[in-house]
């Protein structure tokens, strides 16, 4: 009986002696653990982390919204349309009809030109005439139409003798101006004068002559256009009375 004790004794103390070195190693990791873990839950230095991280958060927050409110802006900006004052339309010109001398011209022969001269603005000025190939003038005129069209027939015609002219190169130009000194060309043509001889022609256009019968005391008027191929010197009329002759 006294060994029975005595052997449980031993194992008793044995135990208690791995219990005690067991709770001397052990309680110290626990309880450093629980330690970390507290620090991790209830730190002062963890909750200034946990605040500082979220005031930088709504910091970021603010700062992006403030740029993606600043992006939307300009890019607000950069689509609205920008309103300026239109450039006023340039001084322009249009010829109809134009008539003007091209290609060669015979020694000493006439030439008409023609067609009227078109602007929505108003053509303050008209002027030019006849040039050689280095720019010299020849023959200069201006006019002052202050209205929308020129005619070039009745403002240039007359005084462009084309017939005077020796042989060489030529350019017929006339500009176009408005009131506030803008500037547009109405005709530019080159040409040439060349020696050479030209059939004579003359022709009548457009004429109105009396023929057949008319009551006697009526009136009548007579027209046509007599043109030819060299200057015309003069003309002449008349008219004969014929008196009926006595049948057979």
């Amino acid at each position: 009986m006294n060994k029975l004790l005595a052997k449980n004794h031993k194992r008793l103390i044995f135990l208690l002696s791995v219990i005690l070195a067991a709770f001397i190693v052990m309680p110290p990791v626990v309880f450093a653990a629980e330690i970390e873990e507290q620090q991790d839950v209830v730190s002062p230095e963890t909750n200034v982390s946990v605040q500082d991280d979220t005031a930088l958060s709504v910091n970021d927050v603010n700062e992006e919204t403030e740029i993606e409110t600043f992006s939307e802006k300009t890019e607000k900006t950069e689509e609205s349309p920008v309103f300026q004052d239109e450039a006023p339309a340039s001084f322009s010109v249009t010829v109809e009809n134009e008539k003007s001398p091209s290609g060669e011209l015979i020694l000493c022969s006439s030439y008409s030109i023609g067609g009227t001269i078109i602007s929505e603005s108003v053509i303050a000025k008209v002027y030019g005439g006849i040039y050689t190939a280095d720019g010299e003038s020849v023959v200069y005129r201006e006019v002052t139409p202050n209205a929308n069209e020129c005619s070039i027939s009745q403002n240039f015609d007359a005084a462009m003798t084309f017939g005077s002219l020796k042989i060489g190169n030529y350019v017929f130009k006339l500009e176009a101006e408005d009131s506030e000194g803008n500037k547009a060309v109405a005709v530019n043509s080159a040409f040439s004068v060349v020696d050479g001889v030209i059939p004579s022609e003359i022709t009548v256009t457009d004429e109105s002559l009396p023929a057949d019968q008319f009551p006697q005391g009526s009136g009548f008027s007579i027209r046509g256009m007599i043109t030819s191929t060299y200057r015309l010197a003069s003309v002449r009329g008349a008219y004969t009375i014929l008196t009926a002759l006595p049948p057979p």
